[in-house]
């Protein structure tokens, strides 16, 4: 209800909606839906039938869709019947301090870099599995760097890792700024 009265108050000239809120027509709105991963894996996800709604409000009423992959906006089409032309793929772009010019990762080994969010939906386990079954056809000792945070860390992850006797092959270097 605070967001109609702000848009009867102020009357903006058009509504950006970065977290999947409709506005209901009022003002016109730009759309903005990061992912639909929530569409996929409803059960990793406690909030997925609300994004699920959010979603499908704010693509009805929304005057254009913004979204940041080419897959999101085919997902977008499909499940609520939008036309291309009403979407279009923005890829975020990259922030000043990250440079090459900023800190560095430093081995003396070859290594595979991961740089994203450590959640299930990343699917890092077959990534994990898949670096085992790499190194034990490599004649180098690589490493699998993996940098990200660690908040809502799943332990099987970590479970994993160990199992595969990978513990001092992967490096889990947490969030970096």
């Amino acid at each position: 209800i605070w967001m109609r009265l702000a848009f009867w108050w102020y009357r903006p000239h058009v509504f950006l909606a970065t977290s999947q809120a409709a506005t209901y027509k009022l003002p016109p709105t730009l759309g903005f839906v990061y992912d639909t991963v929530f569409l996929d894996f409803p059960k990793l996800y406690a909030n997925a039938g609300k994004l699920a709604r959010n979603t499908k409000n704010l693509v009805q009423s929304a005057a254009h869709i913004v979204t940041i992959s080419k897959s999101s906006s085919k997902k977008i089409q499909k499940e609520y019947a939008t036309a291309d032309t009403k979407i279009s793929v923005l890829y975020p772009g990259v922030d000043a301090v990250f440079r090459p010019d900023g800190p560095k990762y430093v081995s003396n080994k070859p290594y595979f870099l991961y740089v994203g969010a450590i959640k299930p939906t990343k699917n890092l386990v077959n990534l994990i599995k898949s670096f085992a079954l790499f190194l034990e056809k490599s004649l180098n000792a690589y490493e699998l760097v993996i940098v990200g945070s660690t908040k809502g860390l799943d332990t099987k992850l970590l479970t994993l890792i160990k199992e595969l006797k990978l513990t001092k092959k992967v490096i889990m270097s947490g969030f970096v700024e």
